[in-house]
């Protein structure tokens, strides 16, 4: 998977979680980029540091960054969602079948759709079309294997949107239906489901979002089939940190 890499994407605002993200992305084979602000002491399990202006937006940011990345593939995730599984081998299975149907999208969460890709075991759900998933769609923030010249395009299209902006902008997300063929993984495929916050992963690619505004959830059972690894996070680093009360993700729960 040469000509795939790992982004992480991050902000000293978040700096506490550096010591985490460094843990768990240790072992990970892939070429590990780190996207920051200005900072100092920063994570030291990183192939490449790129430093973007936190003066500019957030597409603006990402313009940036594939203009610098010499890959032609991004795993793009956030400093909020912490890696606990990344299965590198069955990785490079979907990244391949991905290539071959010129997918220039990819979630790495759980849907359920109609409109399927599908080779062997990986099954891929159409975005475009009617899906039940657990996520916002067809775009949103969550860990996504993207084209490089895609994410280049449509961060240049819409270079004022900010992080949330572009979840919840309807031109935005039509623009990404009308022009981008974006799928996710399907839960036809054989994956095991892990819910986290009401998010639909897999203990194969299997992803924590510890903060909301850079506080703690509780309930702690916010957390589900994460609650385990979240305690076990904050405990070993001594995450001293606000909660917000996230009770009603646990009243709107569903399964797939």
């Amino acid at each position: 998977m040469q000509d795939l890499v790992l982004v992480i994407k991050t902000h000293s605002d978040y700096s506490y979680l550096w010591p985490i993200i460094d843990d768990y992305i240790e072992n990970i084979k892939l070429k590990k980029i780190l996207f920051y602000d200005k900072s100092e002491n920063l994570p030291k399990n990183f192939d490449q540091y790129i430093e973007y202006d936190q003066q500019k937006t957030y597409m603006q940011r990402l313009t940036h960054l594939t203009d610098i990345v010499k890959e032609d593939y991004i795993l793009l995730i956030h400093d909020v969602d912490i890696i606990i599984n990344l299965d590198e081998n069955l990785l490079e299975k979907y990244f391949v079948f991905m290539k071959e149907k010129k997918v220039g999208y990819l979630k790495l969460h759980l849907s359920v759709s109609k409109d399927i890709l599908k080779k062997g075991d990986l099954v891929l759900a159409n975005l475009k079309n009617k899906c039940i998933a657990n996520h916002v769609i067809p775009y949103d923030v969550t860990p996504a294997i993207w084209v490089k010249k895609t994410l280049n395009m449509i961060s240049k299209k819409f270079p004022n949107l900010s992080y949330r902006d572009a979840e919840n902008t309807l031109e935005f997300q039509n623009f990404f239906i009308n022009n981008i063929s974006c799928y996710s993984l399907d839960k036809k495929s054989n994956l095991k489901i892990i819910y986290c916050r009401n998010l639909c992963f897999s203990k194969e690619f299997n992803f924590l979002h510890i903060t909301t505004k850079g506080k703690f959830t509780y309930p702690e059972e916010v957390y589900m089939d994460n609650k385990k690894e979240f305690l076990k996070i904050r405990e070993k680093y001594k995450l001293k940190l606000e909660s917000c009360d996230c009770t009603f993700v646990l009243k709107n729960a569903r399964k797939l």
